[in-house]
């Protein structure tokens, strides 16, 4: 098994710590999620960030960042 300690971390380019750090958990499948306003407008998008919350009744559940400032 691979250690590294936070120094260790903390020193390598922000990229390459973001990969890795997003990697720990292992695949993760596409999903196509859709979304309709009262006006009748339409958003699709395919994000990675959907987990299984409970199956009786049956939830999903989807991760979001934060607004960022360009929001």
């Amino acid at each position: 098994m691979v250690r590294w300690t936070r120094e260790e971390l903390e020193a390598w380019p922000s990229r390459k710590r973001a990969r890795t750090v997003n990697s720990l958990s292992g695949f993760k499948s596409a999903t196509l999620v859709g979304s309709a306003d009262a006006q009748g407008g339409h958003n699709l998008s395919v994000v990675s960030s959907v987990v299984h919350l409970g199956s009786s009744p049956a939830q999903m559940g989807m991760v979001l960042r934060p607004p960022g400032e360009d929001a």
